[in-house]
Formats: structure tokens, C-alpha cells, sequence
């Protein structure tokens, strides 16, 4: 088992100065993500937080990033960034699986009982919604997140 762990750290190690080449050497490519995706695999979240915020400058479009983007604020407890963030990977991928996990691991937050301490749903709420309906088109995926932001709340307030 621990030759299983340091053969992972080597390989994770070998794939970051690859990518870290790769992002040197082309600085306005999509070598970003997968640079960032390392990171997080060593959880090094600051590090891929820059690396993809920077990235996502030159390609603000791109779903992969953005999607990896939200992961990363979701594993850093930044909800309502990583809400954010996957609502606009919604707006230009409605399929996208990365964003809808992340829709998933919201409704499955645990709620603490202690009523001192706030609530980590309390950080996802949207709080309108209204100024994306602005294209009719976007309208069903607008429905969607309401409805799913009101079953969050309502779990929330029953736990």
C-alpha cells in the first residue's frame, strides 16, 4: 500500500512538471485545466484556483474550466462562487456532468444542528435570478435552477 501511494505521488508529481512546462511554454493555451486538475489532485487549491482564474481570462467560454473552476471553489466551502460558476457552465452547456454533480453535492450537504453555527446552504442561495431571463431561450434552464435552489432550501430547513 505504500508503494501504491508514493507510485501515485510520482506519477501525480511527473504529470505536474509536464503540465507546468506545457502552461510555461504556452501561456495562452488550454494547458490551464489539466495544470489546475493537478493541482486539486494535490490539493494544492489556492494554486489551481490562480492557475484556472488566469486561464479562464483568455477563454472565458471554455465549460471544462469553468466547471473545474466550480469544483474547486465547492472544495474550497466558496458555495455561492461555485454556484456561480456552474450556472454559467449551464448557460453554454446545459449538459454538462461536471456542473450537474455539483448541483448534486449541494443538495447533499449536511446541515449542522447547532443553531450558533450558519448554515454552508445558507452561502448557495441565488438571490434573483431575474436578470438571466433576458433571452427567452435560457428561460426552461432558469426554471430549472429555481426549482432546484427551492428543494436545496427546503432540505435545508428541514434538516
Amino acid at each position: 500500500m505504500a508503494n501504491s501511494l508514493e507510485n501515485q505521488k510520482k506519477k501525480k508529481g511527473v504529470l505536474l512538471d509536464y503540465y507546468l512546462k506545457m502552461h510555461k511554454k504556452y501561456p495562452l493555451s488550454k494547458y490551464f485545466v489539466p495544470l489546475a486538475d493537478v493541482y486539486c489532485s494535490l490539493d494544492l487549491l489556492d494554486e489551481a484556483l490562480e492557475v484556472l482564474q488566469e486561464g479562464l481570462k483568455w477563454h472565458p467560454n471554455y465549460g471544462v474550466g469553468r466547471a473545474l473552476l466550480a469544483q474547486v471553489y465547492h472544495q474550497m466551502g466558496r458555495f455561492s462562487e461555485a454556484a456561480f460558476e456552474a450556472e454559467r457552465v449551464f448557460q453554454n452547456d446545459p449538459k454538462n456532468l461536471l456542473a450537474k454533480s455539483i448541483f448534486s453535492k449541494f443538495s447533499q450537504l449536511e446541515i449542522s444542528a447547532a443553531p450558533s453555527q450558519k448554515s454552508r446552504i445558507e452561502d448557495f442561495q441565488i438571490h434573483s435570478l431575474a436578470p438571466l431571463t433576458s433571452r427567452p431561450s435560457k428561460s426552461k434552464k432558469v426554471a430549472f435552477l429555481e426549482r432546484l435552489l427551492k428543494k436545496i432550501q427546503t432540505r435545508a430547513q428541514l434538516s
